[in-house]
């Protein structure tokens, strides 16, 4: 599978799926053995996690300002917020005032830094760059 251009990720992936199907209809009594169980999952190798430099994301701030939706943007880079998190954020789990930001999948709170508060604003319905 990795000769074929697969990641290790995939395969590992692929192999836990047809371990824990055969499995079932093991116990279903579908199927006598289990042979994902005697292969040997590939090995995944910790990457290490690079940031982004200062000027990568000044880039990347100047390209989502001609976005209209680059507070997104924005407050993922300013928190650390994955995309889907970032998607996710709801008015409720921030708190201007407080300074706040209540991340959408933890109980755990980020801080708000304060230069974030004056990019975004309400508008219709939507939220915008602060003028």
């Amino acid at each position: 599978m990795q000769g074929n251009g697969s990641s290790a990720g995939t395969a590992h992936h692929i192999h836990r799926t047809a371990r824990v199907a055969l499995s079932e209809a093991v116990r279903r009594g579908h199927v006598a053995k289990n042979v994902a169980e005697i292969a040997k999952a590939p090995q995944l190798e910790e990457e290490d996690i690079e940031p982004y430099s200062i000027q990568e994301v000044q880039g990347l701030l100047l390209e989502a300002s001609k976005l209209r939706n680059s507070v997104r943007w924005v407050v993922a880079l300013a928190l650390g917020l994955r995309q889907g998190e970032a998607l996710g954020l709801q008015w409720e789990d921030v708190d201007l005032d407080a300074g706040v930001c209540a991340h959408p999948q933890e109980s755990a709170s980020s801080e708000v830094p304060p230069w974030l508060r004056q990019f975004a604003v309400w508008q219709e319905g939507r939220l915008l760059p602060a003028a």
